[in-house]
């Protein structure tokens, strides 16, 4: 019975033990590993937040937190530059569709000066036209009242002498 008692107080004191062991190596494991994962998880939330200002830890220890760190650390850096090249190029983007912009409205009015260029020379060619061929209408019925000429074809006008022996031509 006494030996009993002593196997017993035994084992409750290195139950006891253990215990007090496993809590204290829970706690140590805890300050030694809680911190680190909280700082990184931190630092994963902000960014993932789009602050990309966020600095990461640089992973000073050597173990698989100090890789985790190290890894976060890069891949931050890295975002930052490629973010900072988009912003970069879409600024480029937008100076060349400013730029091809301006062109295009400068293309539209000359292209409106050149329309309405061409509409007064159009103009003054019809004017001209209407005039020289009066003008040509006049000096051809003078000449050609006091002689009459036969038919012919002459650089598509038709030449005729009327019954009275008037001359008149007519265009197709």
């Amino acid at each position: 019975a006494g030996a009993a008692r002593t196997a017993q107080w035994l084992v409750i004191g290195l139950s006891i033990s253990v215990a007090g062991f496993l809590t204290a190596g829970a706690f140590w494991l805890r300050r030694r590993i809680g911190p680190p994962l909280e700082r990184t998880a931190r630092v994963c939330s902000a960014i993932a937040e789009g602050r990309l200002d966020t600095q990461a830890p640089s992973g000073n220890r050597q173990d698989e937190i100090g890789q985790l760190e190290t890894a976060l650390h890069g891949m931050a850096t890295r975002l930052r530059g490629i973010v900072g090249d988009v912003r970069g190029g879409s600024g480029l983007m937008f100076q060349g569709a400013s730029e091809i912009s301006q062109a295009n409205e400068h293309l539209s009015s000359r292209t409106e000066q050149s329309a309405a260029s061409l509409e007064e020379t159009a103009s003054s060619m019809e004017q001209m036209t209407v005039w020289n061929w009066l003008l040509w209408l006049v000096s051809n019925f003078q000449m050609t009242r006091s002689k009459p000429i036969p038919k012919q074809i002459n650089n598509k006008c038709y030449n005729t002498n009327d019954r009275n022996g008037y001359h008149s031509r007519y265009f197709i």
